[in-house]
């Protein structure tokens, strides 16, 4: 419930760029489709018109449904298994969605958000082999130890914030309690010191 007791990892540079180009084209595909469901939805009103013609008006009803879901399942598609896996950290399930959203676009004639994926397919690449074996940014200060600091990449703070890494020190001399709300302290072996995620302040 405060959050887990193993402190945390960086994001690797290039997450960050990755998701600013799936945002980018996802927004330039969410105007195309919503011009395209207008079209689907006028053609589908067409198309019940011309039933009585027989063929003709079923072939437009099918064309219509066609151009009004497929733009919605592909926004289904782009967020929920490129840019959501992408801000979670999980590359590797990104990496697919994400390169079939760009040879799609490109495919279409929409040129732009095609490149604009195929762009963050190579960025969400270079997040994953940034990431190392543990998840996390490989490139990140290592802790060194009697609480020397390791190269700085940001001010001290809380746990999510990023800061300076320092080696664990003894949780036995440190609070296991939060003094200002009686509730469990976690220790951060980042910091080497107690974190209280209820009041968002070191103990």
């Amino acid at each position: 419930m405060y959050g887990p007791a193993g402190g945390y990892r960086p994001a690797p540079p290039s997450q960050g760029t990755a998701k600013t180009l799936l945002l980018v084209a996802f927004v330039l595909q969410l105007l195309l489709s919503l011009i395209y469901i207008v079209v689907g939805l006028l053609g589908i009103v067409a198309g019940s018109l011309f039933l009585f013609v027989g063929s003709f008006g079923v072939a437009i009803l099918a064309l219509s449904a066609i151009a009004t879901i497929a733009p919605i399942l592909v926004l289904y598609v782009a967020y929920r298994y490129a840019y959501a896996p992408t801000r979670d950290g999980n590359f590797a399930a990104a990496r697919g969605p994400t390169l079939l959203l760009g040879i799609v676009g490109i495919f279409f004639g929409v040129i732009l958000v095609g490149l604009l994926y195929l762009l963050a397919y190579w960025k969400i690449g270079q997040a994953q082999a940034e990431s190392g074996p543990q998840g996390g940014w490989a490139g990140a200060p290592t802790p060194a130890f009697a609480y020397a600091p390791s190269p700085v990449y940001g001010r001290p703070g809380s746990p999510t914030t990023g800061g300076v890494a320092y080696a664990p020190g003894p949780s036995a001399s440190l609070p296991s309690t939060c003094p200002r709300c009686g509730r469990m302290a976690t220790y951060i072996p980042q910091y080497g010191r107690s974190y209280c995620y209820a009041c968002t302040q070191y103990v």
